[in-house]
């Protein structure tokens, strides 16, 4: 009491009225990523005897509409964010492009994991999504030693939050680290599509 201690606040990055603006991205990606690989993975079904040949013609369709999709959802996603939740980014398209490579990133890994297992792979997506939400909120100082060393590094969406995050924030290019990490995942999801082509067909009973 004698001697009180003078406390000055410095704001060395200030989020302005973007406060939870990486975060506005998690769920809308993700789940948009979910369903478009879901529909495709059931679009798949009515072409199990087809060539090899138009087996890869289908592969070069499906990747064309993931495409399309990314776009969309990409640019729609940041537009929304920006009417409904009022945020303003300085880089508009920057962070559409991100949220579009992110969003492509996960529905090749996402399409690649379910040419293998088929739909029973949608809960565990959906679990993903569920059990890392609430760590992509929280400050890594104040995750255990378990989590920040062994869960946090593999989760997908850890890259979108991390990149979306220095973007908007710190004005980081759109090509870092992060982006390279979501070229790696759609580079594994890509040859999960391809090598599914050459998976054992499935004998019926007669």
């Amino acid at each position: 009491m004698l001697q009180p201690i003078t406390v000055t606040t410095k704001i060395v990055h200030t989020t302005t009225n973007k406060a939870t603006a990486s975060m506005a991205f998690f769920q809308p990606i993700w789940m948009g990523a979910l369903l478009g690989a879901v529909m495709l993975t059931y679009a798949q079904k009515g072409l199990s005897h087809v060539t090899k040949k138009q087996a890869w013609l289908n592969k070069g369709i499906e990747l064309v509409v993931m495409g399309v999709v990314a776009l969309a959802a990409g640019f729609a996603t940041t537009e929304f964010a920006h009417v409904i939740l009022d945020y303003n980014y300085d880089n508009f398209t920057t962070v559409a492009l991100y949220a579009a490579v992110a969003s492509f990133a996960f529905q090749l890994l996402m399409l690649g994991v379910m040419s293998w297992l088929g739909v029973a792979a949608v809960p565990l997506f959906a679990l993903l999504m569920l059990f890392a939400a609430p760590l992509m909120t929280l400050a890594p100082e104040m995750l255990t030693h378990f989590y920040s060393a062994y869960v946090m590094p593999w989760l997908p969406m850890r890259f979108l939050l991390d990149g979306m995050r220095g973007i908007v924030y710190y004005n980081t290019s759109f090509w870092n680290g992060n982006t390279q990490s979501l070229v790696w995942l759609g580079i594994i999801g890509m040859i999960l599509m391809v090598t599914s082509i050459y998976k054992p067909a499935k004998q019926t009973a007669a």
